[in-house]
């Protein structure tokens, strides 16, 4: 009788191929990346950190994970395992902008600037269409005193992007530092010209203004900023206020600045700008109430301290302390 296949003992299979289970690993770590960068982007560094370490467990040649972990830490302070971690990621992969970056950042917050600053240039070389790099850059030039090499960098951050409101206020700082006002004023219209629904590019051309004197240009500034966004205008209207006052349009200065401290109540400025007002208007009770509100918020601020004692002996000069 033929022997009964059935019945044979049964074969081991032939060693399952790798590549599937490559494939699953693959997989495994795709998910745990795009959900680790998802994390990161809402804000939640600790879920972010746990996904970046699972994507890191099955595929430890990840640079994309490395720079998450990096990115996390740097966030949550840790410095240390932030420069483990994009060093990681730029060893396997050193076009890596955004690692490169973080870097910089690392080294800037250890207050090593040299450090940071060729982390900067190298950001920039790798992703030279990269405002962030740019900016970074001028912001390090700018730290080690090199404000015309800085004012290049915030060129080429707002060339990269246009509507980048922080390039250009930057840009027009280090070129008021320079003392090139004209050039600043116009940088700032250009400003408002590509996004004129940004506040503070109003603000600092309104800034500007006041600082040459010109009141008027600096009130219709501060007037357009405000108007962008009410429930955002504390700001502004503390500006508008200051710019009223120097005017010498008292009421209308008291206006803005009443409606600057009901917005913002912790504004020490809008409450000394008031204390001034009520000493030019001979109010000096109100005042000493105003530079009292400045001190709550600020008692080491030496203005508010000064114009304390100024509203104090103006009160008891006038008998209402």
């Amino acid at each position: 009788m033929a022997d009964d296949p059935s019945r044979d003992e049964p074969v081991s299979p032939p060693p399952a191929s790798s590549v599937p289970r490559l494939r699953e690993l693959g997989q495994s770590a795709s998910a745990h990346l795009i959900l680790a960068k998802q994390h990161l982007q809402n804000g939640r560094l600790g879920p972010a950190l746990s996904d970046a370490h699972k994507a890191l467990a099955a595929h430890p040649e990840s640079a994309q994970a490395h720079l998450v972990c990096g990115l996390v830490e740097l966030r949550l302070a840790d410095l240390d395992a932030a420069e483990v971690s994009l060093s990681a990621a730029v060893e396997l992969e050193d076009d890596l902008c955004p690692a490169w970056l973080a870097l910089g950042h690392v080294e800037q917050e250890r207050g090593a600037l040299e450090p940071a600053l060729a982390h900067a240039r190298r950001a920039v070389a790798v992703g030279p269409e990269k405002a962030q790099a740019h900016l970074f850059l001028g912001d390090v030039l700018r730290a080690t005193g090199n404000l015309e090499e800085a004012l290049d960098a915030y060129r080429a951050a707002v060339e990269s992007n246009p509507l980048t409101p922080t390039a250009q206020y930057k840009l027009c700082s280090v070129l008021l530092a320079l003392g090139r006002t004209d050039e600043a004023e116009e940088q700032l219209i250009t400003a408002q010209r590509h996004n004129p629904l940004d506040m503070e590019s109003r603000l600092a051309l309104g800034d500007l203004f006041l600082a040459r004197g010109d009141q008027e240009r600096a009130v219709a500034e501060y007037r357009g900023a405000c108007a962008i966004d009410v429930s955002r205008s504390g700001p502004a209207q503390a500006r508008l206020g200051e710019a009223y006052r120097r005017a010498g349009q008292l009421k209308e200065a008291l206006i803005s600045l009443r409606i600057a401290v009901r917005i913002d109540p912790m504004q020490v400025h809008s409450f000394l700008s008031m204390a001034r007002v009520h000493l030019e208007l001979g109010h000096p009770r109100q005042a000493l109430e105003a530079a009292r509100a400045a001190l709550r918020i600020d008692e080491a601020f030496p203005e508010a301290r000064d114009l304390f004692l100024r509203a104090q002996a103006a009160a008891q000069a006038a008998g209402e302390e």
